[in-house]
């Protein structure tokens, strides 16, 4: 990957630093009077911190999955793929593959037999894979390459990139709700004694860090909106703009619903204590799917 793709990463890193000072330096020791109010906002912000940061770890430096050998194309079937063969003629041989390899999503809009292949990979690509140019291989599961953590995000880390959003929202959050009164007072002694009393380096620190943390949140609200409705529905953002298709079927955003619980333990699996850390337990291979009883139905 390029050098600079690791700009974003770093701008999150440096504002996760300056949170860090400003929140527990500035406000906490040198700027609260009260012991049990330090004590309690510095024990909640580095729960809060110490969460985002893991998972921010995580979700940049997990590697990610690609297609097992399974799916690697033979010589033969390669040249027949890439070059002088009409697979759709040939449903006979793309259902015997399709059978081979395990695959029941199609990349055409009509529902017909074409499977999907990569001429970058050389290979087949399971149900909800995609290529990566920007990672140059084919990942499982991909919902999209996120700038922000200079990684794909897909099977190998959608867990740990939700909880991220989640984590960073919290914290922004309890952030701009106990570093408002700070402000408020600063506002307060600035009518009494001016502008100029008022004013000191911790208050600016303060001050630039909550309006750092209002525009994150502006940022983080709408994303972590579209994330919510894409697990409870278990679609990827790919899949979002793009609905799949099963052999024989036409394309629905109901391929691989299954209902809201059960969405959302394909993604973070079945051990409740689990959930909160970005630890992987996500069901599955990454590369077959159970398809939702509406999908079951239609193909009857």
């Amino acid at each position: 990957m390029s050098i600079w793709g690791w700009v974003p990463p770093l701008v999150i890193s440096l504002v996760a630093v300056y949170t860090y000072y400003a929140y527990v330096v500035a406000m906490c020791i040198m700027t609260s009077n009260l012991l049990a109010e330090k004590v309690i906002l510095i024990l909640v912000f580095h729960a809060l911190f110490a969460m985002s940061v893991w998972c921010f770890v995580r979700s940049v430096w997990t590697r990610p999955m690609k297609p097992t050998v399974k799916y690697a194309l033979e010589e033969a079937e390669w040249s027949k793929m890439s070059y002088d063969y009409n697979w759709k003629k040939e449903r006979e041989a793309m259902s015997n593959l399709r059978q081979k390899v395990g695959i029941i999503t199609t990349a055409s809009d009509t529902g017909d037999g074409m499977l999907q292949y990569c001429f970058h990979c050389r290979n087949l690509k399971p149900d909800r894979c995609h290529h990566c140019s920007r990672c140059g291989m084919c990942v499982l599961k991909m919902d999209h390459h996120c700038p922000w953590v200079n990684n794909c995000v897909g099977f190998h880390n959608y867990k740990y990139f939700l909880l991220f959003l989640s984590y960073s929202s919290f914290g922004v959050i309890f952030v701009i709700f106990t570093s408002a009164r700070f402000i408020y007072e600063f506002i307060i002694n600035a009518r009494h004694f001016g502008l100029a009393s008022a004013v000191s380096g911790n208050v600016l620190v303060i001050l630039i860090m909550l309006v750092i943390h209002v525009l994150v949140g502006i940022a983080l609200s709408p994303l972590l909106y579209l994330h919510r409705d894409l697990v409870a529905h278990n679609v990827t953002t790919l899949e979002n703009s793009r609905p799949v298709g099963v052999y024989g079927t036409k394309p629905s955003y109901k391929t691989f619903d299954m209902g809201l619980q059960a969405n959302f333990v394909q993604i973070f699996g079945e051990r409740k204590l689990y959930w909160f850390f970005p630890i992987f337990t996500s069901q599955g291979d990454g590369m077959t799917f159970p398809i939702s009883t509406y999908k079951k139905t239609e193909n009857a």
